[in-house]
Order: structure tokens, then C-alpha cells, then sequence
């Protein structure tokens, strides 16, 4: 074997390889939007979303909180509006608002007052000096700051509308780590300010971006404990600190490689494809275990190492061949979903496997003999972990077959029963973090206004569409509050205008004064920064925005339906985050099981062809250990708390592309050593199958305490499928080897 015989030069070629692709590997990037799964073709609700907000800008409420409970009202007060000021020199937000007030009346403030506050312009004694003071002391009252303030005056808010797109997840940090420095810099300017307690809240987009910090920072810290924990593992099987951390060299180079390769392809990777790292870790180190496993039985036969690795190759190096495109098959099948986040992934895994692959059959025989050629190591692996106690559940499951094999039918038929019992859960809150600076934040304002981080939105295809419609959803008690331009035209100008005229009448001179000289308000009259807001002037007409706000949790499924019947009934086309977020679970769900269906016709092919068997019977056991893993991981689920949503569910092909892996290695020991070997084969291959469940239930392990409940989700699926395909592989499948394949060649 090259490799074995000229390591060097191997070993040389492999790392000037990584090392041309280290560069772009460093500057792969994660989008971590939720739009980024789907790049060009969302589903209807989502798509409807993104057009409105290409149309009015993202629709996310951010909000700044302000608590001066250990301050006081002046001071926070003044930081706001120097806030305020400092964040309109940018074009983040499309809305500012700390106060309400009539500034933007301009001449037309005689409008808005109430019709009994204009009485004065009927008073027989008014002069025209009379009437300008007490308009002047109106108008100064009118645009006095009304602030956003709770009751006890403790707690302040700053409204902010986003009129960028988030398109990227540069985008969404350029714009939220600009608003955090901002807020700290105005807070920082003076000392007074010291006091004050300030947070930055929202919508989804706000609580999103939190927790992405968040997970970052938690797969960063499960690559690091994976690491750990395959050494310490692989330590203890091979009682050897040396062949652990050669195995790993390869695979550091597989993902260096991958991420370049990723780089130069995409760019960046969407948020589901973030995984990768800690999945090719897991997956990849499968590879160096199967392969050492047996490069030392050859060794224990001979002293050659080109020789041993040569038959390693030979038998496992097959099994791993036909594994790996399993394996590939299942992820790869992932390009043919529906969804860009689910397609990214798929093409992240298997171009991850196969360069890993390439990686540890090209460098770990150079790195191994290299090795062995200080020290003692030869002699120390004769004293390698046995696994005798699998080599007894080998005999146990070869004696025991019917049994084991009734047993098998009992229990897929209580999965099966148990089916029905799983759902996936659509609630994208429950994997939302709760510790952290937004949540706390949005508790606090919730327990002091009347409050709703999240919005659904309607437009109006013409003006008294839009005033039917806002009329309509007044009426509906559920909805808090109904936003529209509306809101800044003066609701009783009417009135306001016949006092006007009448007053004229009676006192001729007031025409002389050009604020009493006004004429009706239309939309069109408002300053051009909140009309854009609320307007988008098209060829065939304006179209206006409807934003409104919901008394109650949207994100629940049955007050959300209940809610939208009510609001169709005055505007069918409603659409927010809410709605279109269950769309995003529903349609990446059905993409899963799909592709995973799919996918099981060219996995039982390859299966069938990699064991040069006409009968089927090889590639029907082979699918035992991942069909029992799956129906256990779905019937299970209910019982043991693993929660099932659309994060979860992605794991899916994961336990397919393992659990097949599992059944090939089993039958293809078999299969090379014969009637009668299934003790050995269990002892011997089970070891490696068990270090390389192990290993990659570890990977997964070690997301089961991260902060971010989204990533405790990503771990469960695995752990369980991946345990319960072990099981079947050691017990069950030997079992059914026993009864179909051994029985079969004995009535031959």
C-alpha cells in the first residue's frame, strides 16, 4: 500500500492539500436566518411575508427599554431623545418613537385638537391677537412629548420599525451590533446616565439573533468537549494515547478541506448546515475506528504493517467503502428536497464524508506506520480492549434466535402502535433560549404595558378599503391594536373644519391668519417619512399597510386559527411570523420524510450490489438495525420526553445513514468469515460499531447541556436513534443471521 510504504510523501501531499484550502476555509461564513432556508422557493406564507417586506421594509418591532427605577424620570428622558437623535443618522429603521405628538401637523395642528378646544374661535370679544396666543399655547401643548412610560414612570421604551431587509446574516449583525453599541456609546457619554438600566428587546428577529450568539458559542464549546471525549473513549479501547490522536489528524484536514470547499461553492452556509462541524466529528472519526479495529487483529497474525493494512483494506476497507455511500446516498438525497437549508446540509455531509474518507484512507496508514516505527507500540496492541462481553451477546443472541426474533416483532409492533402517539410540535418558542438579555427584557415590558413583540399585517388596495378594513378590526376584541396611516390623519377634522368656517363667519379679520386658512387632511399631506411607511405608491394605485397587534399568544396554534377566521372575514390576506413560521416546520417536515423515503430504494440498490449477493437477503438485514432505530426513535419519542419539532426531525437521515452502516459491518464480517462466526463477529465488529455509536452519541452528548434549547433538541434524535440501531445490530440482526442466513445454507 503507497500510503504504508512511503508515509512521508503521503503524509507531505495531505497537508499541502489542507493547506490550500485553510484560506477559504476561514472565511466560510453561517447565515443564520430563518429565510435562509429556502433561499429562492419559500412557502406561500413565508413568500408573502418577504414581499411585503421588500415592500414596507422587515416588519420586526425592535424595542429599546429604558429602566430608571434606580435613577429618575428626567434622566431617562433625556437619554432617549438623545438616542433617538443619534440613531436617525443611520438607515436602520424605518420608524422612531419614544413620543407621540403633533410636530409633524406642521399648519394643519388646528385639525387634530378637539372640536370643543377650538370654542374660543366662537368667543364674540376674540381678536386676532387673542386667537394666535391661545392657537400658540394650543399648538406648544399639543407637540409637548407624550412618552411611552409605564404607570409607575419606571420603565421607558423606544419603539423601532427595521427598514432594511435581513437578508444575510451580515446584515443582521451589522444592524444589531450597531444598535447594542449605539445604545451603550449614548449611555456612556455621560455619567448620569450610570444609573440607568438598558436592554434592547422584540420581536422574533430580536429573540433570534440572541439566541444565535447563543448557539454559536454552544457548538464552539461541543466541538471543543467532542474532541475531548473521542480521545478519552478511543484512549480507553485502544489503550493508546498515540492512535487517538493520530486518528483525529485526519479528520481535522477532512473538515478543513470541507469548510474551504463550502466556501468556494457557497459563500456562506445556512443556519442548518451550521451542524456540519459537529456532525462530520461524530461521523468521521467512524472511518479511523473501523479501520484501526482491524489494521490491529491483522497485526495480532502478522508484523508487517503494509501487509495489515493491506487487508485491512481488503475486508473493512470494502465495508467502509459501502457504508460511506450509504451513508452519502441518504445525506446527498437531502439536494432534493424542497427546501435550500435541508439541500445545503445534505451536500455539506456527504462532501464532508467523502473528503474524510479520502482523508483517513490516505493518510492514517502513513500516520500509523510512521508511528510504529518508534517505540513500543506493537507490542502494547496485543493488550488493545477485547469487548469479550460482546462476543457473549453474540452466543446469547445465536443460541436465543427465535426468541430474539419474536421479541423483535413484539416490540416493532409496539412502535408501530406508538406511532400515533408522536407529534412534532410547531411552536418555534419552545427553541428559543429564555437566559438571555431579550427575554428578560420583553418579561419586564410585558408586566408593564399592554405589548406584543410580534405583529400580523394585512395590506389595502385602496383608500376606503383601508378604512373599511381598519374599522373592521377595531371591532374585533381580541386585537389590541390596529396601525395604519390612519393614525396620523386627524380623526375629526370634519367638525374641527365647520368651527373653522363658522368662526370665519362671525369674525371676518381671522381670515387674515394663515393657520385658520386650512383644508381637509388627505394621506397624501404627510411629510414623506411616514408615508413610506405606510404607503407604496405603485402604477395601478397606492397600496397601504394594516399592522396589528393580538391580546393573546399568536404563536398558539388554536387562538392563532380562531383569531385569523375572525380576520379574514374582514382582510383574507393576514400574514406575519406567526403564520408563516408553522408553514416553515410543515414544509422541512414533509421534506424529511420524503427525501428519507426516497432515499431507501438507492440505499437497499447499493446494498445489494456492495455484497454481490442475488438473493436480497443481504440487503434486506442490512436495513434491520436503521428501521428498528427509526420506529423506536418515533414511538419512543412520547414516552421518553424526546421532543420532536423541525429541528429534530432533520436528524432523521443522520440515524438512516448510521444505522444502515451498523448492518453492513455485521453482515459483511459474516459474510467473510462464515457459518458458525457470529460470537467473533459480534465481539470483533460489534467493538468497532460500539466506539463508533459511542463516539458520534457523544458528539451529539455534548449538545445535550447547551444553553440554547434548540441545540438540546438537535442532540436527543440522534442519541436515542443511534442507541436503538446499536442494540439491533449486536442483538437482533445476529439473531435473524442466524435464522435466515445459517438455517437456509444448513437445509442447502
Amino acid at each position: 500500500m503507497t500510503s504504508s510504504r512511503h508515509p512521508w510523501i503521503t503524509l507531505a501531499a495531505a497537508l499541502l492539500i489542507t493547506g490550500l484550502f485553510l484560506l477559504p476555509a476561514s472565511q466560510l461564513s453561517i447565515d443564520t436566518s430563518v429565510e435562509s432556508a429556502f433561499g429562492d422557493n419559500p412557502p406561500g406564507e413565508l413568500a408573502e411575508l418577504q414581499n411585503l417586506s421588500e415592500t414596507f421594509g422587515e416588519q420586526n418591532l425592535v424595542t429599546v427599554v429604558v429602566d430608571c427605577t434606580a435613577s429618575n424620570r428626567s434622566t431617562a428622558e433625556q437619554y432617549l431623545q438623545q438616542l433617538a437623535a443619534q440613531l436617525g443618522k443611520n438607515d436602520w429603521f424605518t420608524d422612531i418613537r419614544y413620543t407621540a405628538n403633533l410636530d409633524f401637523a406642521g399648519q394643519k395642528s388646528l385639525l387634530y385638537l378637539p372640536a370643543e378646544h377650538l370654542s374660543f374661535l366662537l368667543d364674540p370679544n376674540i381678536t386676532t391677537a387673542s386667537a394666535n396666543d391661545t392657537y400658540q399655547q394650543l399648538v406648544q401643548q399639543m407637540n409637548q412629548p407624550a412618552y411611552i412610560v409605564s404607570e409607575n414612570g419606571n420603565i421607558y421604551l423606544l419603539n423601532l420599525i427595521l427598514s432594511v431587509t435581513i437578508d444575510s446574516a451580515e446584515t443582521r449583525t451589522r444592524v444589531f451590533d450597531g444598535l447594542h453599541d449605539t445604545v451603550d456609546e449614548v449611555q456612556a457619554s455621560k455619567q448620569r446616565y450610570d444609573g440607568l438600566n438598558i436592554g434592547v428587546t422584540g420581536g422574533f428577529m430580536v429573540m433570534d439573533y440572541e439566541g444565535d450568539q447563543m448557539a454559536l458559542n454552544d457548538m464552539y464549546l461541543a466541538t471543543i468537549i467532542t474532541f475531548v471525549l473521542i480521545f478519552i473513549l478511543l484512549f480507553l479501547a485502544f489503550k493508546s494515547i498515540s492512535l487517538p490522536v493520530l486518528s483525529l489528524i485526519p479528520l481535522l484536514c477532512s473538515i478543513i478541506i470541507t469548510a474551504g470547499i463550502l466556501h468556494l461553492v457557497f459563500g456562506a452556509m445556512g443556519m442548518i448546515a451550521m451542524v456540519f462541524a459537529v456532525l462530520v466529528l461524530g461521523l468521521g472519526i467512524d472511518f479511523s475506528i473501523h479501520m484501526l479495529t482491524r489494521f490491529m487483529e491483522e497485526m495480532e497474525h502478522r508484523n508487517d504493517v503494509v501487509q495489515a493494512f493491506g487487508q485491512t483494506l481488503v475486508h473493512t476497507g470494502k465495508a467502509i467503502i459501502l457504508g460511506t455511500l450509504t451513508t452519502t446516498t441518504a445525506f446527498g438525497a437531502l439536494f432534493f428536497g424542497r427546501t435550500q437549508g435541508l439541500q445545503e446540509m445534505g451536500l455539506v455531509l456527504a462532501i464532508g464524508l467523502l473528503v474524510n474518507l479520502g482523508c483517513v484512507l490516505f493518510m492514517l496508514p502513513a500516520l500509523v506506520a510512521l508511528r510504529l516505527r518508534v517505540g513500543r507500540l506493537c507490542s502494547k496492541i496485543a493488550k488493545q480492549g477485547r469487548f469479550t462481553f460482546l462476543g457473549a451477546v453474540g452466543r446469547f443472541s445465536a443460541h436465543h434466535a427465535v426468541v430474539l426474533a419474536v421479541l423483535l416483532v413484539v416490540i416493532g409492533g409496539f412502535f408501530a402502535a406508538s406511532v400515533p402517539r408522536a407529534s412534532v410540535t410547531g411552536d418555534l418558542h419552545e427553541l428559543q433560549p429564555t437566559d438571555t438579555q431579550a427575554y428578560r427584557q420583553l418579561e419586564k415590558v410585558k408586566a408593564n404595558f399592554n405589548y406584543s413583540e410580534d405583529f400580523l399585517l394585512c395590506t389595502a388596495g385602496s383608500y376606503n378599503e383601508l378604512v373599511d378594513d381598519v374599522q373592521g378590526f377595531r371591532s374585533i376584541d381580541e386585537l389590541m391594536t390596529v396601525e395604519s396611516i390612519l393614525e396620523y390623519l386627524p380623526r375629526n377634522q370634519s367638525d374641527n373644519l365647520a368651527v373653522i368656517k363658522q368662526a370665519k363667519q362671525l369674525h371676518p379679520s381671522l381670515a387674515t391668519l394663515p393657520w385658520l386658512n386650512v383644508t381637509e387632511m388627505t394621506w397624501r399631506d404627510l411629510p414623506e417619512h411616514i408615508r413610506r411607511d405606510w404607503v407604496a405608491e405603485r402604477p395601478q394605485g397606492p397600496v397601504f399597510l394594516i399592522r396589528v397587534t393580538a391580546k393573546g399568544d399568536i404563536y398558539d396554534q388554536s387562538y392563532r386559527e380562531a383569531l385569523l377566521v375572525k380576520m379574514e372575514q374582514v382582510n383574507d390576506d393576514v400574514v406575519g411570523q406567526a403564520i408563516a413560521y408553522p408553514d416553515i416546520m410543515t414544509a422541512m417536515t414533509d421534506d424529511v420524510m420524503r427525501v428519507s423515503v426516497v432515499a431507501a430504494m438507492p440505499i437497499l440498490a447499493i446494498v445489494y450490489i456492495g455484497f454481490r449477493k442475488r438473493s436480497p437477503a443481504y440487503a434486506l438485514l442490512a436495513l434491520v438495525p436503521v428501521l428498528f432505530g427509526i420506529g423506536g426513535l418515533v414511538g419512543l419519542s412520547s414516552y421518553l420526553g424526546v421532543s420532536l419539532n423541525i429541528i429534530s426531525i432533520m436528524m432523521i437521515p443522520l440515524v438512516i445513514g448510521i444505522g444502515i452502516d451498523d448492518g453492513i459491518h455485521i453482515l459483511h464480517r459474516y459474510k467473510e468469515e462464515g457459518r458458525g462466526s457470529l460470537p467473533r463477529v459480534v465481539q470483533r465488529t460489534g467493538k468497532a460499531i460500539f466506539l463508533t455509536t459511542a463516539t458520534t452519541c457523544l458528539a451529539f452528548s455534548s449538545l445535550l447541556f447547551a444553553d440554547h434549547p434548540g441545540m438540546r433538541a438537535m442532540a436527543q434524535t440522534p442519541v436515542l436513534g443511534l442507541i436503538l440501531c446499536f442494540l439491533a445490530a449486536i442483538l437482533f440482526l445476529p439473531a435473524l443471521i442466524r435464522l435466515l442466513l445459517e438455517r437456509r445454507q444448513n437445509d442447502a
